[in-house]
């Protein structure tokens, strides 16, 4: 089920909206030149020991930088507070929080919480 109804995660130094609308999507895949499928596996690979790191830091800032946008954020702060906390929060944190907004894009809350990713 994709929805884009925005859910709240923790970045930086509070919860914030996260969402995944059309225009989110396709401006997505235009910055990364990937595919959300690709980039979904990407983020993936590294969860395993047979399975070497294939995202980019470049996809984790861009994907939470859009999904702040999507949630309703400006554009400029999207961007001022990925600056700012990206780093702050390490690189392994940075890209679960990529991953925890896309997988909401395609299911529940309760599903990303629980690893349900259907």
């Amino acid at each position: 089920m994709m929805t884009t109804e925005p859910t709240d995660i923790f970045f930086g130094d509070d919860d914030y909206p996260f969402a995944f609308g059309w225009p989110e999507i396709e401006e997505l895949e235009r910055v990364t030149n990937k595919g959300i499928p690709q980039l979904l596996q990407e983020f993936a690979s590294g969860l395993t020991e047979d399975t070497p790191y294939r995202w980019t830091i470049t996809d984790v800032k861009n994907t939470i930088r859009v999904g702040l946008v999507g949630g309703g954020m400006n554009p400029k702060r999207a961007k001022e507070l990925v600056e700012t906390y990206l780093l702050k929060h390490g690189l392994t944190e940075a890209r679960i929080i990529a991953m925890e907004a896309f997988y909401n894009l395609f299911g529940s809350d309760e599903d990303a919480e629980n690893g349900n990713r259907e």
